[in-house]
């Protein structure tokens, strides 16, 4: 029993003196040289004015002391809220050479911040700060919000600060000593140069992609790192120190606004960079839905309160970059080459973005790491997305020159096919379908260019005209089909006796069969016609309804002469024409010449002389 005794005076022991230490007022803040910077976690205690209306005399009574809790933590974070943040604490100077400390408020977007000194002679000062205020109306010009703490030798000093806003209520106060203040400010300031940097050289790097290539994914990206810029420099207070420094109400107005052009700009870029229609179509129109939201909240942040718009644009923030992250997993699990580049990207800034969204609507702490996240998760993500651009164009290009080179080919094929068949169809429309020989239409092309030739050369063309002797008995008697090959026989002998590639056989019409013969005389042509006429006799060829024969024969007709320009070629086929009449009047089965106008002696070519 004794020991259980000593055990339980123990544990309340340790327990009071828990309690006494949580319990005790830490707000003394004691300035040294060991101390360069001073974070006040656990050194100041804060109230929560829900009314708004409570003074300095209020808070500061002794009666009201009580009513203030201890801070635990470096940073406070009420979200959104539409209450006063009073805080209070006491500090000391013991660093002699070292007269003015710096109080700092790392989130420049607090609208007001009214800083009240009380010193031990009774004395009162008021510093006002924040975002409303034009940047020369600050105590110092920085970025974020700066104050002053002044003490003569090592007096006690009282503070008393109210803080309102209708941004995320995110309070993270530091003392710093001056010098070490600004050596560390003017180092992050260098990043922060560097980080604005690369997103500007972004900018002006697809900006001229974009009007070389003219392709819209590379205006939408710099449309989204655009605003992207200019929301970081927003949240960062860059944006009031430089851009409107005697416009304060732009930042109330912007920072939901860039955030709003940035989420239109991301959701447009996804879609065309990772051709969601092809590959995730209900994604594709879940994209549409959010640009729409992203719609909303640009005309939300020009119209209503600035805490209405950027709890909504932070929400809307938050699931366009959920929605994103799973359109990129889901497109590169579906085999699209160029999302894999895109949700590590995402993945980066999507985690940044939403430890911003998440600490500036109040559900995790606010310290420097959420503050920064996004800013560090951006800059990668856009050296990533800037790696996957020029990764998707060296696709896409090599992929067209695989397919015009494809194209190519198949063009090739396509003309030598067409070339083929034209010269099919020159061939059809100029033959004969029954005989194969050159057809009436051939046949007139050919005599007008020989004839315009031998005008030029001077020298004599030859005509012959065939006719099957009494065809039309045959065709009756035999029947179609037979008179058909009757005449196929005939045209395939005809053939035959050609000896130069310019001689052409022609079918003249139904039974009449025509056969011209360049730079050939009179003498000439009658020697061919004779070959002919010959050859077909001696084909036997049975004729029973010949009445004069009992084979089959044919006439000829045949005329020669030097054409001139007084002269056209119907006067030669009517000379041979006449020429067959004449044939066929004398007794069939025979080879008639025609008068010639002009009339050689000899064949110039040697081939057909007489």
């Amino acid at each position: 029993m004794g020991i259980r005794r000593i055990i339980f005076f123990v544990l309340l022991f340790v327990v009071l003196q828990v309690s006494a230490q949580e319990n005790a007022d830490n707000s003394l803040i004691e300035l040294s040289l060991a101390e360069r910077s001073l974070s006040l976690a656990g050194r100041f205690h804060f109230f929560e004015d829900e009314t708004g209306l409570l003074t300095l005399d209020d808070v500061s009574s002794p009666v009201f002391a009580e009513r203030f809790q201890l801070a635990r933590t470096a940073n406070l974070n009420f979200g959104f809220t539409d209450s006063a943040i009073w805080l209070m604490f006491q500090a000391s100077n013991s660093a002699p050479h070292i007269s003015d400390w710096l109080l700092e408020f790392a989130y420049p977007l607090l609208d007001r911040i009214e800083v009240h000194t009380l010193t031990p002679d009774g004395q009162q000062q008021m510093l006002i700060l924040g975002d409303t205020l034009p940047f020369s109306a600050r105590p110092l010009p920085h970025r974020t919000l700066l104050a002053p703490l002044s003490f003569k030798g090592e007096q006690v000093n009282r503070y008393f600060i109210r803080i309102s806003t209708e941004s995320s209520m995110q309070i993270r106060p530091t003392i710093y000593s001056g010098i070490y203040f600004f050596q560390q400010s003017n180092l992050s300031e260098f990043i922060y140069g560097a980080f604005y940097g690369v997103l500007l050289l972004m900018v002006l790097y697809n900006a001229f992609l974009y009007f070389a290539m003219r392709d819209t994914t590379y205006l939408v990206y710099v449309f989204a790192v655009f605003s992207a810029t200019l929301f970081f420099m927003v949240l960062h207070g860059h944006a009031h120190q430089y851009l409107w420094p005697d416009e304060p109400a732009w930042a109330n107005t912007f920072s939901p606004l860039s955030s709003s052009l940035w989420l239109i700009g991301t959701a447009i870029f996804t879609k065309l960079f990772l051709e969601t229609r092809r590959y995730v179509p209900r994604l594709s129109r879940m994209l549409d839905g959010l640009i729409v939201i992203g719609g909303i909240a640009i005309l939300l942040a020009l119209t209503a309160r600035y805490s209405v718009a950027m709890q909504f644009t932070s929400a809307a923030a938050l699931i366009n970059g959920l929605a994103i992250l799973v359109t990129g997993l889901i497109c590169w699990l579906r085999g699209n080459k160029y999302a894999r580049l895109f949700t590590i990207a995402w993945v980066v800034y999507g985690t940044g973005m939403a430890l911003l969204a998440l600490s500036r609507l109040g559900y995790i702490p606010d310290n420097f790491f959420t503050l920064n996240a996004a800013a560090f998760g951006l800059a990668f993500e856009i050296i990533l997305l800037s790696m996957a651009l020029s990764d998707k164009y060296r696709v896409l290009t090599e992929q067209l020159e695989v397919h015009a080179r494809e194209l190519e080919q198949r063009v090739a094929a396509r003309t030598a096919e067409l070339e083929l068949a034209n010269k099919t169809l020159r061939q059809l429309s100029n033959r004969d379908q029954l005989t194969h020989l050159a057809n009436r239409r051939r046949f007139d092309d050919y005599l007008a260019q020989e004839w315009q030739r031998h005008i030029r050369n001077s020298q004599p063309l030859a005509l012959l005209l065939f006719d099957v002797d009494y065809f039309k008995p045959y065709n009756d008697y035999y029947g179609h089909q037979a008179g058909d090959s009757c005449l196929r026989v005939i045209a395939a002998t005809i053939s035959r006796t050609l000896q130069r590639p310019a001689d052409l056989a022609a079918r003249y019409g139904g039974e009449e069969f025509a056969l011209i013969l360049p730079e050939t005389s009179l003498g000439g042509a009658v020697s061919v016609a004779e070959r002919v006429r010959a050859e077909i006799q001696a084909l036997d060829i049975v004729h029973a309804a010949s009445s004069a024969f009992k084979i089959v024969t044919i006439s000829v007709g045949v005329a020669a002469w030097v054409p001139s320009v007084e002269q056209l070629p119907a006067l030669l086929i009517k000379s041979a024409d006449e020429a067959l009449y004449k044939a066929k009047r004398s007794g069939r089965n025979r080879v008639v010449p025609a008068t010639p106008l002009d009339d050689p002696t000899k064949d110039p070519t040697g081939r057909y002389a007489v």
